[in-house]
């Protein structure tokens, strides 16, 4: 009986001495699985994959509600109401600007300048109104110019209408930094770094900015423009093709990424490039995004001769540089991305970024994706023989990764007789999501800017833009020596069409791969794009004027 009184309390001594330690492991345990979580929950702030390409246009609020704030901020600071409830914001408007060279640049500068001319009743311009700017490519030039601009929309525009009139003469003073942004060069720096140089040099007039770094004071003032999104193809072909079997990436300035990736290298890439891309096996990679500010994000980036090491967020030349990235492997870039010096798992080892017209040249994806309710898509890539072949990649690119229906069928069929604006519209299982209009200049639609030119004239008589005119009227455009030296040794390189010489620059469907223009014919298509804002798109606007302009 003594001996198992001395047993119970040996077995309760040995309890109690062991439960400090027993609450202690287990409290060790809590702790590291705190730890993990902690660790994981940072990893997502800022990283996320993607289980499928319609995750996000299914979810707008949450993967897009940072967005959307400062839709909100911006609209305050430009004094339209709003409020500042984590919601989509009402009436969204975006721009999709198009690929097509400096002449898309120069169109979209003149289609922005166009937007700044119409006021509301409160003297507000148009363009104050605009939320977002999805850019391909030559629009994508012309969107990173404006964004970067520090002064006022008024002068910044005006400036460009200086060096229109101006036309190779004097530039006033205030102006002159403004005028290589209207740029008539641009093959000859298809070498190493001249094409990031020539963007940073040209494009953006000497400025660049990094986007990890948007949080400085200095960048206040970008609360005051529309919110970019720079489009880009990643893992195309090293042939020049756009088709809707080529994978979309964008660049933001929060946020880099894809919604459909493909496998590990060029040879599954190109297995799964025409199946759909709900087809997921252990091959293929989801897509993912990451953030700009990423604490121990790092990318490592390679140009072609030329090698960089890590860098933390993009900077908007580089935004630039790859959407604009034409020319096969000499202008792409390769980059892979790590967290705390270590590759994401599922993640590649290597992407090549190219242009975004590869995949989709309107930025139409990207507006459908936000859900944004008027999206003005503004075409200026070369359509000599109007077979909207952009407008049929981006229609399916749109169904085949974000599930939404664009009826624009009615106008492609009308084939040549297609007007300046015409309309479209985006829906989801037959629910109408939004409004388009498409901005379309053709060969066979501009006869009234022609009338416009001619009758345009200063306060003392004189025309305003005599030598353009002039040149547009007698169709001279390419009936200069150095094209007369050039087209032999580049008809080839560039693909560019046989036949007569006067058909190649045939104002407006110059062709995208000329090196070099004449001045006034990338004066007269920022012109166009102006013309064309001012007076056809603003009777559009004038029908939803109550929404989307007066509040």
């Amino acid at each position: 009986m003594f001996r198992e009184k001395i047993l119970k309390l040996l077995i309760l001594v040995f309890v109690v001495l062991m439960l400090p330690s027993c609450s202690i492991k287990k409290l060790s345990i809590l702790k590291d699985k705190t730890t993990e979580l902690k660790k994981e929950k940072v990893f997502k702030d800022v990283f996320y994959k993607m289980d499928k390409p319609n995750q996000r246009v299914n979810n707008r609020q949450k993967y897009f509600g940072h967005e959307y704030r400062k839709i909100k901020i911006r609209r305050k600071f430009n004094n339209f109401k709003t409020n500042f409830l984590n919601i989509k914001p009402q009436n969204i408007i975006g721009l999709g600007f198009s690929g097509g060279g400096i002449r898309s640049n120069a169109f979209q500068l003149g289609v922005m300048a166009g937007f700044n001319s119409i006021k509301d009743s409160k003297n507000r311009s148009m363009l104050r109104r605009i939320d977002y700017i999805s850019s391909v490519s030559g629009g994508s030039w012309a969107n990173g110019a404006y964004w970067i601009n520090r002064v006022d929309d008024d002068l910044f525009f005006s400036c460009f209408d200086e060096v229109a009139r101006g036309f190779g003469g004097i530039v006033k003073a205030e102006c002159a930094r403004y005028e290589p942004a209207l740029r008539y060069e641009q093959f000859q720096v298809i070498t190493r770094n001249l094409w990031l140089n020539a963007i940073i040099n040209d494009s953006l007039m000497g400025s660049d900015l990094r986007f990890s770094q948007l949080n400085r004071k200095e960048y206040e003032y970008l609360q005051t423009k529309p919110y970019p999104i720079f489009n880009i193809t990643h893992s195309a072909y090293v042939l020049e093709n756009s088709t809707d079997e080529n994978f979309p990436f964008e660049i933001t300035p929060d946020y880099f990424g894809t919604i459909v990736d493909c496998g590990n290298g060029e040879k599954y890439c190109n297995q799964f490039r025409s199946k759909a891309f709900e087809l997921v096996d252990n091959r293929l990679y989801k897509g993912f995004f990451v953030k700009q500010d990423g604490k121990n994000i790092k990318i490592w980036r390679e140009l072609f001769f030329e090698k960089k090491g890590l860098e933390s967020g993009d900077e908007l030349s580089k935004a630039l540089h790859t959407s604009s990235a034409v020319v096969g492997k000499l202008l792409s870039m390769d980059f892979n991305i790590n967290y705390k010096n270590k590759n994401i798992k599922g993640i590649r080892d290597k992407y090549t970024l190219s242009d975004g017209g590869k995949s989709d040249n309107l930025g139409l994806t990207a507006l459908v994706e936000r859900g944004v309710d008027l999206i003005i898509i503004s075409q200026m890539s070369s359509d000599p023989e109007v077979k909207f072949d952009d407008f049929k990649i981006a229609k399916r690119q749109v169904k085949k990764l974000l599930n939404r229906d664009i009826n624009i069928n009615n106008f492609i069929k009308k084939g040549k007789k297609i007007s300046l604006i015409e309309k479209a519209s985006y829906s989801y299982r037959g629910k109408k999501e939004g409004n388009i209009l498409i901005i379309k200049p053709t060969l066979y639609n501009v006869k009234e800017f022609y009338d416009y030119i001619e009758n345009l004239k200063d306060e003392y008589g004189d025309y305003k833009y005599p030598l353009i005119m002039k040149a547009l009227n007698e169709d001279k455009m390419v009936k200069k020596e150095w094209l007369d030296k050039k087209y032999d040794e580049l008809k080839d390189f560039f693909s560019i069409p046989t036949g007569k010489k006067e058909n190649l620059t045939k104002f407006p469907q110059t062709p995208t791969f000329q090196v070099k223009y004449p001045k006034h014919l990338i004066y007269a298509y920022y012109l166009l794009g102006k013309f064309i804002v001012k007076n056809h798109l603003k009777n559009e606007l004038e029908t939803i004027k109550s929404n989307f302009i007066e509040k």
